[in-house]
Parts: C-alpha cells; sequence; structure tokens
C-alpha cells in the first residue's frame, strides 16, 4: 500500500520544476491509422489520428517549454470560499496559462474535473476575455476511473477543450522514484464514443422558412436566382453556422429556396441539421441495458424508451419521472433551441427600413426522413452547405485524404468519385451541398457505405 499523499506529489513536482523534463516518461504513441482505400476509412479512426496529433503537441510543450511559477496557489473571491490551486505555469514561446491538478487515487480524480473546471473559470475572470486556447489543463492521476477517462474524451472530441493527462508511476514509499507517464486514449475508447454519436437518426433538421422578395432573396416567377441573390442566401447559412459553432453545436447547415414555379408565398429556408445529444445519451444508455442488442435496432429505438431513472438510477424523486419523462423533454427542447437560433439569424439578416414585419415559419424533421421529402427537400435550389463543430473537422480530413489519393492514384481509382467527378482544388468541392451530403456525410453514419467499395 502506498504511504505517498497527493501534497508528496505536488511538492516534488515543485521542487524539480527546472527539471520537469527528466519527470515526464516518453510516450509510446500507437501508429497513426493510414489507409490506401480512404472511402474505407472510419470517422472514430479519423478522430484518433486528430487526437494523437495534439498528444503529441502537448506532450512536446510539457517537455520543453512548461515554466512553473505557483504551487498551492489560493484563489480568492470576495464572499466566496477560497480554492487552491496546485500548480500553475505557462507554456513559454506559447499561448496560454497551464493547470495542473495532482490526484493520487481513483477515488479522488473524480474530483479532477470540477476543480480544472472553477480554476479555468477563476482565471478567466481575472485575465479577461480569455479564449480556450489561452489555458492548458493538465491532470495528474491514476486515469483508473472510466468516468475521468470519458470526460477527458468528451472535452477533447465534443467540446475542443484539451486536457492532458499524466500518470503518476513510483514505488509507493519513495517519491524520488516518481515519474509522470503520458497516457494515451485507445483506440477502441474513441470508437465506442463516437459510434454511439455519429447515427443518421440523431441529427435533428429545424428548417425556417421566410417570404418572397423579389430582387433581392427571389427571381421572377419561371426564372432561376442569379449571383446576388445566391450570395444572400449564403450569407444567412454562413452567419448561422457561426452562431451553430460559438454554441458548440455539432452538425451543417445550408439555405435552400423553392423553385419559383411554384409560387409559394414562403419560398426561402435556412436548413439547420444538428447532432442531438440527447439521442446519443440515448444510445449509450440502452447499450449499457442491453449489451446483447444488436446496436442497428439501438439505434432505430425510440427515445420513450430511457428516462431520467436510467440515467440517475439513485435519483429518489421516481414519481415525477413515472409521470413525466423529463428526459424526453430535454430532448425535444434541443431542437427546439435549433429553431430559435434559425428565427434569431433570419430576424437578424433581414432588417430592413419597412414597417412591416418578415413573415416566417418553423418546421421540424429527422434528417434521415427530411432527405426523402420532396416537398422539403428536392423541388428547390440547395447553396452553400457550412459544417460546423466536430463535424467540420471529419469533412476535411475526408477531403485531405480523397485528395491525397486521387493527387496519387488519378480519380479514376477513386470508386467514389467516379459517377461525379471532383473539382481539382478542394475550396470548390468543401461547400457544395451534393458532395458533403452523399459523400461524405455517409461515412459518419452508414456502415454499408464502406462495404460498397
Amino acid at each position: 500500500m502506498s504511504t505517498l499523499k497527493e501534497k508528496d506529489i505536488q511538492d516534488y513536482i515543485w521542487e524539480n520544476k527546472n527539471n520537469l523534463c527528466d519527470l515526464i516518461e516518453s510516450a509510446q504513441f500507437p501508429d497513426e491509422i493510414n489507409s490506401n482505400e480512404p472511402w474505407k476509412i472510419k470517422p472514430y479512426e479519423l478522430i484518433f489520428n486528430l487526437l494523437l496529433k495534439e498528444c503529441k503537441k502537448y506532450l512536446n510543450s510539457l517537455k520543453n517549454n512548461l515554466s512553473l511559477f505557483a504551487s498551492e496557489l489560493s484563489l480568492e473571491k470576495e464572499n466566496e470560499s477560497t480554492i487552491r490551486l496546485d500548480l500553475l505555469g505557462l507554456l513559454e514561446s506559447e499561448n496560454g496559462l497551464c493547470i495542473i491538478e495532482v490526484k493520487k487515487s481513483k477515488q479522488t480524480e473524480r474530483e479532477a474535473f470540477t476543480e480544472l473546471l472553477a480554476y479555468s473559470s477563476h482565471l478567466k475572470q481575472i485575465f479577461m476575455p480569455l479564449s480556450n486556447v489561452d489555458i492548458a489543463h493538465i491532470l495528474i492521476a491514476p486515469m483508473e476511473s472510466r468516468i475521468v477517462r470519458e470526460s477527458i474524451l468528451n472535452g477533447i472530441v465534443y467540446e475542443r477543450k484539451f486536457t492532458f493527462a499524466l500518470i503518476p508511476i513510483h514505488d509507493g514509499k519513495n517519491i524520488n522514484s516518481l515519474k509522470l507517464r503520458p497516457w494515451i486514449p485507445s483506440l477502441e475508447e474513441i470508437k465506442d464514443l463516437s459510434n454511439i454519436s455519429f447515427c443518421e437518426e440523431n441529427f435533428d433538421v429545424c428548417k425556417i422558412v421566410w417570404e418572397n422578395k423579389i430582387d433581392i432573396w427571389n427571381p421572377e416567377k419561371g426564372e432561376n436566382p442569379d449571383n446576388f441573390m445566391k450570395s444572400n442566401m449564403n450569407l444567412v447559412s454562413q452567419y448561422a453556422a457561426q452562431v451553430m459553432e460559438t454554441k458548440g453545436i455539432h452538425g451543417f447547415v445550408y439555405s435552400s429556396q423553392d423553385w419559383s414555379e411554384k409560387d409559394d408565398f414562403l419560398p426561402n429556408a435556412i436548413v439547420m441539421v444538428g447532432l442531438n445529444p440527447f439521442k446519443a445519451t440515448k444510445n449509450r444508455i440502452m447499450m449499457d441495458k442491453y449489451p446483447s442488442e444488436n446496436f442497428d435496432e439501438i439505434k432505430k429505438a425510440n427515445i420513450d424508451n430511457i428516462n431520467m431513472m436510467d440515467i440517475f438510477p439513485k435519483i429518489k424523486q421516481k414519481e415525477v419521472h413515472q409521470r413525466d419523462n423529463l428526459f424526453v423533454k430535454l430532448s425535444d427542447c434541443w431542437s427546439n433551441e435549433l429553431g430559435m437560433i434559425g428565427l434569431g439569424v433570419i430576424k437578424k439578416l433581414s432588417l430592413n427600413c419597412s414597417k412591416k414585419p418578415i413573415s416566417t415559419d418553423i418546421r421540424h424533421f429527422e434528417w434521415k426522413n427530411f432527405q426523402s421529402l420532396s416537398s422539403e427537400n428536392v423541388t428547390c435550389h440547395k447553396f452553400n452547405l457550412y459544417t460546423t463543430g466536430l463535424i467540420r473537422e471529419i469533412v476535411f480530413e475526408y477531403l485531405e485524404k480523397d485528395y491525397q489519393y486521387i493527387k496519387n492514384n488519378t480519380i479514376s481509382k477513386h470508386p467514389i468519385y467516379q459517377s461525379e467527378g471532383i473539382s481539382e482544388f478542394g475550396i470548390n468541392m468543401v461547400f457544395e451541398y451534393w458532395f458533403v451530403v452523399n459523400y461524405i456525410l455517409p461515412r459518419l453514419y452508414n456502415q454499408d457505405f464502406y462495404n460498397d467499395y
């Protein structure tokens, strides 16, 4: 049994702040996943590669650029309790303060994220306004708790907040034996995290429509929109994507316009598609409850199958959740929030000198069903598509690998693009609706897509 305390580890690191490089072990990084057939690369493999790059970058920064300047630092706020930060430093020649939290055991490491969040929040108030890249989070802990590992992965993959973990290795008695071993997530952990989320059924659609305005948004009847009108429609979806990004929504957005022959009063639309986190949670909970169930059945299962008692088994107010499924309400409210973002975008970008407010309407769908609805998604012009969050990063990763393959092998060897072709430059493809929806997004959620080639 170890006799060393967390304070012993913290003090030893502080005492050796000038030779931290000697305390941190070299990491045995697995090889990045590279395939000679990019159409067979799975999204979780791309995420794993991105994660390895981040881990390598952080490890290099810690070994070469970290300069500690405070230990056991009290962070005081007026009329509030004092919190104490274990170690604080900066990454020299880089942009960022570095918070280090030390936890010795599986039990105490569960508190780490609450404390790191508190420290980070306090520093952001002091050095206002800091961005996410201005603070580096380092956790020194055994990494034995599943909830801690999942929290780190969730923060990296979905929240874009990187926490680098180091495992303290020692003989249990002699602090001079201390070494810090980098923790590298496994491919299986990333696979489970992404497969649960990236299901077509988990993407919600909110379509906001607004009224006809000739020569601003719309052409005359029987005509197609000109470049000026297309530009206006693209500006709407571009701004909507920026708002989605700031709110941490992973998805995509594009504008569309009904064919002018339809003579619709509300022909203009912004289509917002987002990954509903509560539907992803439904998948995870059902996989835990029914481990032998086929995942194809789980992802199709109705969200009503889960309630708060499945997520919080020890909840006492069971009668509340037996009477009213609050979990389903959360999912519905999330979809409504997507609509509120869209309505706000239309309101801002349709400002005019007229006293008459612009007419709008809102409709909700599931992405899987929406694509086949002729009245909503077929008889219309579709303009630029803009991706957000992790979806954006995956799209660009696929695009880079596709272009690299074509560069080395010619397009005739790439089975995905043989029928449609591909532009010489990626900039002409990455915002194309047909390209992203037909050749990139299916790789996220359609496992059969890989078997077709």
